[in-house]
């Protein structure tokens, strides 16, 4: 874990990085990862009964998926911190993944692989494709359709067991916290990932 403390203000920024994404991904999987970001989004912010605890507490969470690595962002305050990186912590343990759960988050990720990004989207597309000809950034790394359509709970299971490890996850923690306090909760609640 990377500790800043910063005490001046009441706030605390959590970032998780884990080495997975496009770049990972054949083309049976593709867009997988971005599946799988929408359904953690869900398992930290959702309660067992419900509840949004990540709305409760005030704070923000954003969750994206990049070529190189996926990202879990989240700001809230001191108070509300050790409970989050509790829920991030939950959200990545191993356990099956429900046919319900895949179908939420691939209808979010169905509806922006059918939102146009713009005259500027395309312009970026198209120097992707040409800068990056013979390279795997040339893919936007959303995945397409008709894979998102395919994945099954199986599959998903399968490739957050393999990628979403803790040998392939950084956690950053800034802001007012302990040090110390930080890296034993990280240790305690990230350490039953294996």
């Amino acid at each position: 874990a990377l500790v800043c403390e910063s005490p001046e203000e009441d706030v605390v920024a959590i970032e998780v990085l884990i080495r997975s994404g496009a770049l990972e991904e054949s083309s049976p999987v593709s867009g997988i990862t971005n599946i799988i970001m929408e359904m953690l989004q869900d398992r930290i912010s959702l309660t067992p009964d419900g509840e949004d605890r990540v709305e409760n507490a005030g704070a923000i969470l954003k969750t994206s998926s990049e070529l190189d690595y996926a990202r879990v962002s989240i700001v809230c305050n001191s108070k509300s911190f050790p409970a989050l990186l509790q829920a991030v912590a939950q959200s990545l343990q191993p356990r099956p993944v429900t046919s319900v759960e895949l179908e939420r988050a691939r209808k979010r990720i169905l509806a922006s692989l059918s939102d146009s990004n713009g005259a500027m989207g395309q312009i970026y597309d198209i120097f992707r494709q040409t800068f990056y000809r013979y390279h795997p950034y040339r893919s936007s790394g959303k995945g397409s359709t008709l894979a998102v359509e395919r994945l099954d709970p199986k599959a998903v299971e399968d490739y957050l067991n393999q990628f979403f490890v803790p040998n392939r996850i950084v956690v950053s923690v800034s802001g007012r916290v302990d040090r110390v306090a930080v890296e034993e909760m990280v240790r305690k609640h990230f350490t039953p990932l294996v």
